[in-house]
């Protein structure tokens, strides 16, 4: 079709019309002319389209299109370049990966995103040294800066240091760490800034006559004084006067004590004190302050203060007459003298009182046999007038022997209480070896014969079994309460109980609350209903004498010709039936430390499984069937043989079609679709 005067389209201009039927032409095409018209064509020229053929790029992934049937557009690829940092595109499914793992806008109030050990972005709270707000304000805690982290450039202000003492100078202790010096001020301090050299030398430079090793000391200084040498120009020690002796007034007495003067003590006077070469004091009187006169003691460690514990009025006078001997006072603790004893008093002596009278409080005491401990006799009761305790021994010796506390019963056939320890009623000799008990019955205590199954060993003070007897118990009896056979150690031991062995060593211990109980005659049964944490019955052997191959702890062996056919007899038989939420294991089986450990090694027989039984295989390690390529395997009656190789007999092949193996195909009979699905019907394809 054409137009005598076509619109010209001009930029942004959108027209819409209509064909007219007259020229319309199925499956034309509109585009421009060469001088611009709107026209129709019959086809897209190749010119239009490049050099013709599909719309290509240099790489990319491909997009085919395929028309039906009349279609313009049929079997076109469209090549698209894959999009990358400067490149549009599409996405491949890795970056579609990376695109949809990108984090969460969402991260909780607080925390920062950091890679963990599997280089995965986590949220995390910053903690540490440093914390962080959700606005973002960073913190350091307290205490986390340390001296290898401050930089040495730091020139931090002595205003941030810890204030120190006020006015003292500063200096290291023994450990190293600065620190005041107490007393040395900083007045003191001031005193040194005008040194200008060393102070000792001008100490040497200011005190006359002294040398450079300071006074000269001399042979000896004990007894020396310092004195100007003349001679020589310094300060020296030397005696005192000729050979070290000191001259006292003209008229002094041989031995005298000298004194100073009075006045100025300028000067040594005589005394009438004297002391001879024995180091004895002569003197008339000895006046000494309140202090007290002391002695050492014969140690010479410490010293006896006599003293005087009065305020006097006047002079005293405490006069010791000793009679023509020497004396010793003895004191021990504080005695009181306040008037003559008219009688022996001394620890060996005997005195008589007419009465003595003691406190409640402090009693009347008897030192024991052993003079280490005493006996305190007082009393109990409140009084209501003085009462009178008389003992009246006949003439003899008598020796009163109390055990324990409480009632004391007369001799002669009294009967004891049994809430005082006794037996309730008095007792006769039975004359032969008996057993004391209590009779529930009669209410008494009294004398049990022993039995022919037991012996009573004198030397021993022992009760056995005798020969071919045991201990037994009542069908529905138990051990209990004070009466159990029971823990703390408790044992027994017999020859031979109930037709079970035990030897001369044996030991059988049980837990407080027990129960021993014998179900029917032969059958015995240990019931241990208050089992919480612990273990209810531990038989367990440390033993390092193994020999012969037959150490065994525990042996249950069942014999014996069955009377009735077709039974089924268990020398062992495990339940755990606990109900309630866990796991139940009746039977927890381990070996370890030897060169080879069997937790079950099964000598003979076969091996039993109750039907819907599982084997549960943990998986960790792994479990193997056969830990030898040597050991033997059958399944489903077929003799047992070791590991299959490559030497082993092919199976016979049958091609079925053709002469290389298809589906149809057998193997002794099989085919591979078979083999596939008998392995997966067992298990061992998924």
């Amino acid at each position: 079709m054409a137009y005598t005067n076509p619109y010209k389209i001009a930029n942004g201009l959108t027209l819409d019309f209509m064909v007219d039927n007259a020229d319309d032409v199925l499956d034309n095409f509109l585009g421009y002319n060469s001088v611009g018209q709107v026209t129709s064509f019959a086809s897209i020229p190749a010119s239009r389209i490049g050099s013709g053929g599909d719309l290509t790029e240099d790489t990319s992934a491909i997009f085919n299109i395929t028309g039906g049937s009349g279609s313009v557009l049929s079997n076109i690829s469209i090549e698209v370049l894959q999009a990358s940092g400067g490149q549009d595109g599409y996405l491949s499914s890795t970056d579609w990966n990376t695109f949809n793992n990108k984090l969460t806008t969402i991260l909780t109030s607080a925390q920062i995103i950091v890679g963990n050990g599997f280089n995965v972005a986590t949220a995390v709270s910053m903690s540490g040294d440093i914390t962080i707000t959700n606005a973002g304000v960073t913190a350091i805690g307290a205490n986390k800066i340390v001296n290898n982290q401050i930089n040495s450039t730091a020139a931090i202000s002595q205003s941030k240091m810890a204030a120190l003492s006020a006015s003292l100078i500063m200096a290291t202790n023994g450990s190293g760490f600065a620190t005041t010096v107490a007393g040395f001020t900083t007045t003191i301090a001031s005193f040194l800034t005008s040194l200008t050299s060393d102070v000792q030398a001008q100490l040497n430079g200011n005190i006359v006559g002294l040398s450079a090793a300071g006074i000269s000391t001399g042979a000896a200084t004990n007894g020396y004084a310092i004195t100007w040498d003349n001679g020589s120009a310094y300060w020296t020690l030397s005696p005192i006067g000729a050979g070290g002796s000191v001259t006292g007034p003209g008229a002094s007495t041989n031995t005298a004590i000298v004194r100073w003067n009075g006045i100025g003590g300028t000067s040594l006077l005589n005394s009438s004190s004297t002391i001879d070469g024995s180091g004895n004091m002569v003197t008339a009187t000895i006046s000494v302050n309140n202090s007290g006169i002391i002695f050492k003691d014969s140690g010479g460690s410490f010293h006896t203060i006599l003293s005087s514990g009065s305020v006097y009025t006047a002079d005293r006078t405490l006069t010791l007459t000793m009679g023509d001997a020497s004396r010793t006072v003895t004191l021990s603790g504080n005695p009181t003298l306040s008037d003559w004893f008219d009688q022996s008093v001394k620890t060996s002596g005997t005195p008589t009182f007419t009465s003595v009278t003691a406190s409640n409080a402090g009693g009347l005491r008897v030192t024991d046999a052993s003079a280490s401990f005493y006996m305190l006799i007082t009393t109990s009761s409140v009084y209501t007038a003085a009462r009178t305790l008389t003992l009246v021994t006949g003439d003899a010796a008598r020796t009163l022997t109390i055990n324990g506390s409480g009632t004391l019963y007369m001799t002669g056939g009294t009967d004891v209480a049994l809430a005082d320890g006794g037996t309730g009623s008095s007792l006769v000799d039975p004359a032969a070896n008996k057993i004391m008990g209590w009779d529930d019955t009669d209410n008494t205590v009294g004398f049990w014969t022993v039995g022919s199954g037991l012996t009573y060993t004198h030397a021993t003070h022992t009760l056995s079994a005798a020969s071919g007897t045991f201990w037994s118990l009542a069908t529905g009896g138990t051990f209990t309460g004070n009466n159990s056979i029971d823990g703390g150690g408790f044992s027994f031991d017999m020859s031979n109980v109930n037709g079970y062995t035990f030897t001369s060593t044996d030991d059988i211990q049980f837990q407080p609350t027990t129960n021993i109980s014998c179900a029917v005659p032969g059958s015995y049964q240990i019931i241990l209903n208050s089992i919480s944490s612990g273990i209810g019955l531990d038989i367990s052997s440390t033993s390092t004498a193994a020999a012969s191959n037959t150490q065994t702890l525990l042996k249950s062996k069942l014999s014996g010709a069955n009377a009735t056919g077709s039974q089924s007899t268990y020398a062992g038989w495990f339940e755990n039936i606990h109900t309630g939420s866990g796991t139940n294991v009746a039977a927890y089986i381990t070996a370890s430390g030897g060169t080879t450990n069997y937790s079950i090694y099964l000598a003979a027989g076969h091996v039993g499984v109750s039907d819907g039984i599982n084997f549960l295989i943990a998986n960790g390690t792994g479990t193997k069937f056969g830990t030898g390529t040597g050991e033997k395997m059958g399944w489903y009656n077929a003799t047992p043989i070791v590991q299959i190789t490559t030497a082993v007999a092919g199976a016979t092949f049958v091609a079925n079609a053709g002469t290389a193996v298809n589906d149809a195909s057998t193997f002794d009979g099989y085919t591979m679709k078979q083999v596939v699905k008998a392995l997966r019907n067992y298990g061992f394809l998924a």
